[in-house]
């Protein structure tokens, strides 16, 4: 799966905050890396 598409994904969650967001994306690097 293209890392831009879970960027996207996580980007696109309705009523997620600024903070949530960026713990999202911090979980998708570590995925990434996995």
């Amino acid at each position: 799966m293209p890392k831009s598409h879970l960027y996207i994904s996580s980007y696109w969650k309705i009523g997620s905050t600024e903070n949530e967001h960026k713990v999202e994306k911090q979980a998708d690097a570590q995925a990434m890396q996995l």
